[in-house]
C-alpha cells in the first residue's frame, strides 16, 4: 500500500489514462491481488466515475475479457493483464550450486 496509494493519486491528477482506463487496470489489478477491499470501492469508482457497464467491471475483477470499445481501453486491459499474470520460472526448481 505504501507504494499503491501515492502511485493512483499520481494518475488520478497526473496521468494521460481516461478516467475508465485508470479503472480498467485498477479493478484488473485489485481482481488478480484479490483484494476485497480495493475491488469494492473501485468497482463503485468505475461504473460512477469512469463510465463502464457494471458487467464489464465485474468481468475486469473476475479476470475476464471484457469487449472495451475503444483502442485505448484494449491496450490499457491487454498491457495490465501481462503485468499482472502469474509467472513461471523454470530454474525455480533446478538446484544450482
Amino acid at each position: 500500500m505504501e507504494v499503491m496509494v501515492p502511485l493512483g493519486a499520481y494518475y488520478q491528477g497526473h496521468s494521460s489514462l481516461s478516467k475508465a482506463e485508470i479503472e480498467i487496470a485498477t479493478n484488473l489489478t485489485n481482481g488478480r491481488w484479490l483484494a476485497a477491499y480495493s475491488n469494492y470501492e473501485h468497482e463503485m469508482i468505475a461504473e460512477k466515475d469512469g463510465g463502464l457497464p457494471p458487467e464489464k467491471v465485474e468481468a475486469l475483477i473476475a479476470g475476464l475479457l471484457p469487449t472495451l470499445t475503444t483502442p485505448g481501453r484494449q491496450v490499457v486491459y491487454e498491457v495490465t493483464s501481462a503485468l499482472v499474470a502469474p509467472r513461471v520460472y523454470p530454474w525455480a526448481s533446478i538446484d544450482v550450486q
